[in-house]
C-alpha cells in the first residue's frame, strides 16, 4: 500500500544497493536539516536553553523524527525524570505552571545530561525540545519567559498527519494502553463518536464541519481498527 511504498522510499524495509541508496538519501537530508537549524547558534550567559522546539498533534511520527534530528553532532537532547523515550525529548517547561516556576536555570538543567553536548562551549550546540503539546497553547507562556533577544531566533517545525490515519492510529493506541476505566470504547465507531462530542462542545460553531469529517472515515478503519 502507500504507507508500504512510503517506507521502501525511506529504505526502511530494502535491502542491497536500493536499500543502501535509499538510507544514504535519508541521512543527507537529515543531515542537510540538523546543519541549518545549527548554523543558528545563540546563548545566554551559557545557559542551554531551547531554540529550535519540535510541535505535534498526537501520534503524527514525532518521536521518531525527534530521534532523526538528535542523531546530528549539535543538536542536543533533553534528560528528565519522566519515564521512557519521551523523558528524553519532552521537557513540558511552558506548558506546565510547575516547571515553568523553576526558571530558566532549571530549563537548562534538563540539557546537561546528553552525553555529545556535555563537553565544549554552550555556543556549539543548539538545544532542541520536542514536546509536542506546545502546539496547544504554549506561545504565551514562551513570549513572557524567553528574553525578547531570542524571539527572531526560535525555530518551530510542525508535525502534521492526514486526521483520520492519525485519529485511527490515537484510537488504537488509546485501545491497546487503556487502564480499566480510562476509556468506554470497543469498537472505532464508539471512539469516533466519543470524539465528535467532544469537539462539538469545545467548538460548538463548527459542528457540520467534524461530523462530515469523521464520516469519512473509510469503513475498513472500524470495527477492529487499523494498523498503528
Amino acid at each position: 500500500g502507500k504507507q508500504g511504498a512510503a517506507f521502501d522510499k525511506m529504505g526502511g524495509y530494502q535491502g542491497g544497493k536500493r536499500g543502501a541508496r535509499a538510507g544514504a538519501r535519508e541521512k543527507n537530508v537529515r543531515q542537510r536539516l540538523g546543519d541549518a537549524l545549527a548554523n543558528k547558534n545563540v546563548s545566554i550567559t551559557g545557559l542551554r536553553i531551547p531554540i529550535v522546539y519540535l510541535i505535534a498533534a498526537p501520534k503524527t511520527g514525532s518521536t521518531a523524527f525527534a530521534e532523526m534530528l538528535y542523531q546530528h553532532p549539535k543538536l542536543c537532547r533533553p534528560q528528565t525524570k519522566q519515564a521512557g523515550e519521551l523523558g528524553r525529548k519532552e521537557t513540558h517547561f511552558f506548558s506546565k505552571p510547575k516547571l515553568r516556576s523553576k526558571g530558566l536555570k532549571h530549563l537548562s538543567s534538563l540539557f546537561e545530561h546528553d552525553p555529545k553536548c556535555k563537553s565544549g562551549d554552550v555556543t556549539e550546540f543548539i538545544f532542541v525540545d520536542a514536546t509536542p503539546d506546545y502546539m496547544y497553547g504554549s506561545g504565551k507562556a514562551m513570549k513572557q519567559i524567553l528574553p525578547s533577544t531570542l524571539h527572531p531566533k526560535l525555530k518551530f517545525i510542525a508535525v502534521f498527519r492526514e486526521p483520520i490515519a492519525r485519529d485511527v492510529s490515537w484510537f488504537n493506541h488509546a485501545r491497546f494502553n487503556k487502564k480499566p476505566g480510562d476509556y468506554r470504547f470497543h469498537s472505532y465507531d464508539e471512539w469516533a463518536q466519543m470524539q465528535l462530542e467532544i469537539f462539538k462542545a469545545r467548538n460548538p460553531d463548527q459542528r457540520g464541519g467534524a461530523r462530515r469529517e469523521l464520516a469519512a472515515a473509510p469503513r475498513n478503519m472500524r470495527g477492529k481498527g487499523a494498523g498503528m
